[in-house]
């Protein structure tokens, strides 16, 4: 929706998030990819993050666990890193909870080591 059109290809996503840093229109943008994970956009370069594989049961809920996860991060101290890391674990962590419930902590426990920057 900030781009103005679909953006297909992760060179375009990179572009657009650190036209956005560029432009200083925020410190950090994190784009969710969904089971892909998530890209964060920072002054200090780009970061995709891989969402651990697990059994899809429910989309409901994971984006905002995703973001409630990054929150969470960032009141305890995390780097934006590691809250982001920790929002794709707890968006993981809903995907696999049946119907429309939202992550539960132990999960997102359990999945945090597992979600890898590349």
């Amino acid at each position: 929706m900030i781009a103005g059109r679909e953006l297909e290809s992760t060179s375009e996503q990179d572009m657009i998030a650190m036209e956005i840093i560029g432009k200083e229109q925020s410190d950090v943008v994190v784009v969710s990819l969904g089971e892909a994970g998530s890209l964060l956009a920072t002054r200090n370069g780009l970061k995709r993050l891989k969402a651990p594989e697990v059994p899809v049961l429910s989309k409901v809920g994971a984006g905002d666990s995703m973001v409630a996860g990054i929150v969470t991060g960032l009141v305890s101290d995390k780097t934006i890193i590691d809250s982001v890391r920790y929002g794709v674990a707890a968006g993981t962590a809903a995907v696999i909870s049946p119907g429309s419930g939202l992550c539960n902590l132990e999960d997102t426990e359990r999945l945090f080591p597992q979600v890898v920057s590349n």
